[in-house]
């Protein structure tokens, strides 16, 4: 009788342990499965990562080469930068982009790939110039003597907000009083104290908001188009004359009533200083929409009576490039300068009740006398073949 027990009950453990091998199976096999899973879900997910970093480096390269063909003047699209199965640097993945264009605008379209993982972006492109994003900008010194207002002309949108600035965090680098109007924000130098650098942000009426960059505000150099300085020379200009098409000269000297009249679209590069006196002007004709553009390797003097008239009345019409030995540009007339005015290393100082509008990026800017400036939207439509331009992105979405 307890053989018979003794046998049942080992006969009972083997339909147990059955149970249990094939419990453990099952669940070792669904391991086994959600490990599989996880495994091919991670590939996937890191591939498509791999795709999407390959895809934007697609992208960034492509901005890069752009803007590097943009540099060549005159600027020519007909063959714009592209790539095919450039192997991302320590990775498997590979992107291709291509630059196009639609009439006046350009895109980047950049393709990543990583295993079976395809990631395709594009971004829409604008080109953005030296007077886009500020209607004053000095290195260091701005000064507004009182009854001076700094506001947007007419045709600045209603829904932007015109903004000045300073790359200095200096004690009272901007002045401006009682009777100082700023229609817009204010900018100090990065880490600075819009309380500390603004003498005195109290007494003005700013109407924006006051704050301190987040990084340097860049002020490169210009460098002079090389088919300009490949010219022959006119020499030193020193009696009246009309300049109708691209021209250099060693310097501009005028007195008692000269006028160099500009016909036509003209880019003059003048290897010196231009000094204008006794009622003697540069005179942009007001024909046909006519612009003047300036390179200047001097300094800029424009004593009483004596102007850079632009006829159109249209600062877009006429741009100053200040060139490394440009230190001082100065405005004594009492009158209206329309038109922008890049020049890095200059000091502009703006004598008897001078009004500017358009745009200034100097090393610093002064308003002796209360005058206005204001800033005009038309400078904010640069073209491929203006300095210092550059394709920043618009835009992006990923397809």
């Amino acid at each position: 009788m307890y053989k018979l027990l003794c046998s049942t009950r080992k006969g009972s453990v083997i339909p147990l342990v059955l149970f249990a091998v094939i419990l453990l199976s099952l669940i070792g096999t669904g391991l086994f499965a959600l490990g599989l899973r996880s495994r091919c879900c991670a590939v996937k997910t890191s591939s498509e990562i791999a795709a999407r970093c390959a895809a934007d480096a697609g992208l960034v390269q492509g901005l890069f080469e752009l803007n590097q063909q943009l540099e060549v003047k005159p600027w020519n699209d007909s063959s714009l930068p592209s790539a095919t199965d450039q192997v991302l640097t320590n990775c498997d993945a590979t992107y291709s982009y291509k630059v196009g264009s639609e009439g006046s605008d350009y895109f980047i379209t950049s393709v990543g790939r990583s295993g079976k993982a395809t990631k395709t972006v594009r971004c829409e492109l604008e080109l953005e110039g030296p007077f886009d994003k500020y209607a004053l900008f000095a290195e260091n010194v701005i000064i507004f003597k009182p009854g001076t207002s700094v506001e947007g002309a007419f045709n600045f949108p209603i829904d932007e907000i015109l903004v000045i600035g300073t790359n200095s965090t200096g004690e009272a680098t901007i002045e401006a009083r009682t009777g100082v109007t700023i229609d817009g924000d204010v900018v100090v130098g990065v880490g600075g104290d819009p309380d500390h650098v603004i003498n005195s942000k109290w007494e003005a009426d700013i109407t924006g908001q006051t704050s301190a960059l987040t990084e340097v505000y860049q002020l490169p150099s210009v460098t002079v188009p090389q088919y300009l300085i490949e010219l022959p020379s006119m020499g030193e200009i020193k009696k009246d004359k009309t300049i109708s098409s691209d021209a250099r000269c060693e310097g501009i000297t005028l007195t008692t009533g000269e006028q160099i009249i500009i016909e036509n679209d003209v880019t003059l590069y003048v290897h010196g200083p231009i000094s204008l006196s006794g009622g003697s002007e540069i005179k942009v004709s007001g024909k046909g929409g006519t612009f003047l553009v300036l390179y200047v390797e001097g300094d800029i003097s424009c004593n009483v009576d004596s102007h850079i008239n632009n006829l159109n009345g249209k600062p877009e019409k006429l741009i100053v490039y200040g060139l490394d030995e440009c230190t001082k540009i100065e405005f004594n007339k009492d009158s209206d300068f329309y038109g922008g005015i890049y020049a890095p290393n200059a000091d502009v100082k703006l004598f008897n009740s001078v009004d500017l509008h358009g745009a200034v990026i100097a090393k610093s800017f002064i308003q002796q006398v209360e005058a206005d400036v204001y800033y005009d939207e038309m400078l904010r439509n640069p073209h491929p073949n203006d300095d210092l331009v550059r394709f920043v992105v618009k835009q992006w979405q990923e397809e």
